[in-house]
């Protein structure tokens, strides 16, 4: 267990420090500075360490920190007749409900997990709990003290505040744990960034309960509320059972990182194809000029479909601009006639 997790966070970090190390040297002014043999060079690569381990403390709290604040909180102070505390709990218990199906950490087919099952072979079941449990204790440790400072301000039960960050494992657990159910049934599996018409129509009608209910004055009762989370959180103790004896990790796996993967090769290779049937094939095009007139005059003409498509692009988006500022200039003047 102990070495897995520790190979999974050295892939894991490498990767990011490699994706850090690619980030600089696409920088304009910086790139000429630095050599092409930039991840081979030791300070380079501490240097990226250290962003790397910055940058998962910081998202252990930031997405967290930015998602309370807005899509809670934010949302919270724009009602102003119904009570404080009970919209909370209303508008997070219908979010935290998507984000048990929309972002289960479970299903999401990152890179590294294709590097580690796929191409590294290592255990999918050790490997997938291990960063799953993982994923789970950073959203207790992002969430809690912000549950805290806000109940704090509140007047929010400290009972209360702490049973937040578990309510929201607990969905996210039985989730999973249904999820695996399914899978053991119908070998069909679920693929998080692949949501169906069925999931994307729950997430709109859970969204229009959490904000669109307290617009017309209806908010759940807190002692409705805390009775679900309560149910939440003892689903999601039942549901441990189901994902630590689960027995078909790698079937499951290499069936959604396969189709993850195959998606983004022709996500990929969909533009060069379309590329390909722009560029006239047309042997009876040629040109009279010479050397690398003659050289830039047929690329030109064989090109003409997609640069023209750039061409036209840029004159609608320059006319549209141009519009807009004779707009401003037109209607500045009047409108300061009519304010003096």
């Amino acid at each position: 267990m102990n070495k897995t997790l520790r190979i999974s966070f050295s892939l894991k970090n490498t990767y990011r420090v490699n994706s850090i190390l690619y980030s600089i040297k696409q920088i304009p002014l910086i790139k000429k500075l630095l050599p092409n043999s930039l991840y081979q060079v030791q300070g380079f690569k501490n240097f990226a360490n250290v962003l790397s381990v910055i940058w998962e403390i910081i998202s252990t709290f930031l997405g967290k920190f930015l998602y309370f604040a807005f899509m809670i909180i934010g949302a919270v102070s724009l009602y102003k007749d119904v009570p404080t505390v009970e919209t909370t709990l209303h508008i997070l218990l219908f979010l935290s409900v998507i984000g048990a199906f929309v972002n289960t950490y479970m299903f999401n087919p990152t890179r590294d997990k294709y590097y580690a099952m796929i191409l590294m072979r290592m255990d999918p079941r050790d490997y997938a709990l291990i960063n799953y449990f993982y994923a789970i204790l950073k959203v207790i440790i992002g969430i809690l003290p912000l549950v805290l400072i806000y109940g704090y301000r509140e007047s929010i039960p400290l009972w209360l505040c702490l049973l937040i960050p578990f309510f929201i494992v607990g969905l996210k657990l039985t989730m999973v744990a249904f999820s695996l159910r399914d899978y053991d049934k119908t070998g069909k599996t679920t693929n998080e960034n692949g949501l169906g018409k069925f999931m994307w129509g729950a997430v709109f009608v859970f969204l229009a309960c959490a904000y669109g209910l307290p617009a017309l004055k209806m908010v759940m009762p807190v002692f409705v509320t805390v009775g679900i989370m309560l149910l939440a959180v003892l689903c999601g103790a039942i549901s441990l059972r189901k994902i630590l004896t689960f027995q078909s990790y790698r079937d499951m796996y290499q069936q959604i990182l396969a189709k993850t993967m195959n998606q983004m090769d022709e996500a990929k290779e969909m533009p060069r194809q379309m590329s390909q049937k722009a560029i006239s094939a047309n042997t009876s095009i040629t040109s009279k000029k010479k050397g690398f007139a003659y050289l830039n005059e047929l690329f030109i003409k064989r090109h003409q479909k997609i640069l023209w498509k750039s061409a036209k692009r840029i004159a609608y988006i320059s006319l549209f601009v141009m519009l807009g500022l004779l707009l401003v200039f037109y209607l500045v003047p009047e409108m300061k006639e009519k304010i003096n």
